[in-house]
């Protein structure tokens, strides 16, 4: 198949159609598939920027349930590519936001229950940041949060929502014992850099988050926080 399927669907407005070709394309790409099909979208997005920008939104919607497709990744970050173009306006209309927040609260909610087989958190928590999705309540991002610690695979998503609700209450002493138990020592540092607090309070919550490392008896001198 080449990729003129995609192009028709996508120029008929058909956000379903559009998405179930990218998949195909995806699938018979191999190891590049990633990078080419990135390409393409931005390429069609720079052709027809923001008529098209609000297709990638739609068919972003489309694909949002299918939690085993790597397309919905695929799409965000062709949109947050697109971003970093000052020319072109990525942020979906109010309309789809409000729908794909409320696939966020879903997701939050499903991934809490049972875990894995929800959304993946990536793609969660990258919809966050590209909606600027900032109104969700403190207690359903820090169940999440408290449930995304428990994977290795997903602390690089816990980090980044962190990092979009920053002044939320978060627990870090203990995320940090289990960055430690993964030897995840580079997120561990990532998750610090994203503290907000004065001098004399990060380094209170330093010597917390080290107490904890030793009393679990995981510290590594790599850890030290100068």
């Amino acid at each position: 198949m080449t990729w003129s399927a995609f192009e028709e669907a996508a120029a008929a407005g058909d956000a379903t159609a559009a998405a179930g070709y990218l998949l195909e394309r995806y699938t018979a790409g191999g190891s590049n598939a990633f990078g080419i099909c990135r390409q393409v979208l931005l390429g069609y997005v720079k052709q027809h920027q923001n008529d098209h920008i609000e297709l990638l939104w739609a068919m972003l919607a489309a694909v949002w349930s299918d939690a085993a497709s790597p397309i919905a990744y695929l799409l965000l970050m062709a949109l947050e590519e697109a971003n970093k173009s000052k020319s072109i306006a990525t942020s979906p209309s109010p309309s789809v936001r409000l729908g794909l927040r409320d696939n966020v609260l879903k997701a939050m909610e499903e991934e809490v229950a049972v875990y894995p087989g929800g959304v993946d958190a990536k793609v969660v928590v990258k919809t966050i940041v590209l909606c600027d999705i900032d109104d969700v309540d403190a207690t359903t991002v820090l169940r999440y949060g408290n449930a995304l610690v428990q994977h290795k695979d997903s602390l690089a998503a816990l980090v980044q929502l962190v990092a979009s609700f920053p002044h939320y209450p978060w627990p870090f002493a203990e995320f940090l014992v289990q960055f430690a138990a993964y030897s995840s020592w580079s997120l561990a540092e990532r998750l610090i850099a994203t503290i907000q607090t004065t001098p004399d309070q990060l380094k209170r919550t330093n010597q917390t988050c080290l107490g904890h490392i030793f009393k679990n008896d995981i510290f590594r001198s790599t850890a030290v926080i100068e």
